[in-house]
């Protein structure tokens, strides 16, 4: 028997949404790692106009995790997810008619509203896709297909970035828009299980309201939000760390992030079993306080180290932080799912997704400060407060156990 199946959903319209998640991720992928060239050296903008603008993007994208998920539990969570991908290949497309700052950040905020308009309705997408025992399974298979994605488009973009052209430097921007005209006609023909009951406005509404109040969903969503943080170590805190506080080589941050990546494509799954439950979505979360506490405690030490001992603090640290995120990310998915209520899991995880992109947006500026200007008291409170935000998951995961009905 041929072992390709096993590596696959097992149903055909999971197969579909995988194969949407890969090409999604290998065209942002391409973009992305291309990006900052892009706007330097052909849009013509400076460095600090990237960063305002893209931090400006991102932050005006998290207002929208709400709403969309509104709009999710009114229209239907497909159409909104098909119309967040169908205006992000015009939106990407601008971006080579750009000349100047003004343009630059008005489609930048476009492709913000539309990207977080999707990341907040995919979830509730996966309940109408995925049977109630399948939805954490296969998120977490999503998330590692996710993974796979980005090493792809990073790959291809490190071939067109070789060539050194104007012309290879804009084909990555063809080459994600590309990407998202075929996401567009695979979602356009996916069709599956029963389908979405839509509700109306005054329903809508009740699903606001009943998440407003849910006070132990509320402070749960935060907890997981400050928890989600650790992802921003890799894309901020550890390259800060390694180049300005270690001797470590310079090639040490390509070397963990990689490692970083194989670890979530080969584990995210075997990690995430048995978080379909309350009791097991908590554990997990303080299995990610507990992980990334020793974590942050190893990883000053890399600082008073020789080039090759600093690489294998800082190795041993990332695989830390690693298993945190995997478990964080496990939690977050079990414990969302398992207290938003039914016919409103648009607004539910809407909120919950608003929490998190909100801790990550913030997340930048507080790590390059804490980090980096504290040293070993900036990462022992980082530590400390992921410890803390651990055990309080499953202290509110009790309560909000015992006053929750069953979903």
């Amino acid at each position: 028997m041929s072992r390709l199946p096993r590596l696959l959903p097992p149903r055909p319209a999971l197969r579909t949404y995988a194969l949407i998640t890969l090409v999604e991720s290998a065209g942002n992928s391409l973009f992305i790692a291309g990006s900052a060239i892009f706007f330097i050296r052909v849009v013509g903008l400076g460095a600090a106009q990237v960063g305002s603008g893209l931090t400006l993007a991102a932050l005006l994208g998290v207002a929208t995790a709400v709403p969309s998920g509104l709009l999710g539990d009114r229209y239907g969570y497909r159409r909104v997810l098909l119309v967040s991908y169908a205006v992000r290949i015009p939106l990407f497309l601008s971006y080579l008619l750009v000349d100047g700052y003004a343009g630059f950040l008005l489609v930048a905020c476009g492709i913000g509203l539309a990207e977080n308009t999707g990341r907040a309705v995919q979830p509730a997408y996966i309940t109408v896709l995925a049977e109630k025992d399948e939805r954490i399974s296969f998120i977490a298979y999503s998330r590692s297909v996710t993974n796979v994605g980005w090493a792809v488009g990073s790959l291809a973009a490190g071939v067109a970035l070789a060539l050194d052209s104007r012309t290879a430097i804009e084909a990555l921007v063809v080459g994600n828009a590309l990407a998202f005209v075929l996401v567009v006609l695979l979602l356009t023909r996916l069709r599956a299980g029963p389908s979405q009951v839509a509700t109306d406005a005054a329903g809508s509404l009740t699903g606001l309201a009943g998440v407003l109040r849910d006070r132990s969903y509320l402070t749960l969503a935060l907890l997981i939000g400050l928890l989600s943080v650790c992802s921003e170590f890799f894309t901020v805190g550890l390259p800060l760390w390694i180049v300005t506080r270690t001797a470590a080589p310079s090639w040490t941050l390509s070397l963990v992030l990689l490692l970083s990546t194989l670890l979530v494509v080969a584990l995210q799954v075997a990690v995430s079993r048995r978080t379909d439950t309350l009791k097991g979505a908590a554990r997990a979360g303080l299995y990610a306080g507990v992980v990334l506490f020793g974590g942050c405690l190893i990883m000053p030490v890399s600082a008073d180290a020789g080039p090759v001992a600093a690489t294998l603090v800082i190795v041993l640290g990332v695989v830390l932080i690693t298993f945190g995120e995997l478990y964080s990310a496990a939690s977050s998915w079990g414990l969302s799912f398992a207290l938003s209520e039914e016919g409103h899991h648009g607004v539910y995880l809407g909120v919950w997704s608003f929490s998190t992109q909100l801790m990550q947006a913030l997340a930048p500026v507080v790590m390059g400060a804490v980090l980096v200007g504290g040293e070993y008291a900036g990462w022992l409170s980082f530590g400390a407060f992921f410890l803390a935000a651990g055990v309080l998951v499953v202290l509110v995961t009790r309560h909000a156990d015992r006053v929750h009905e069953p979903v």
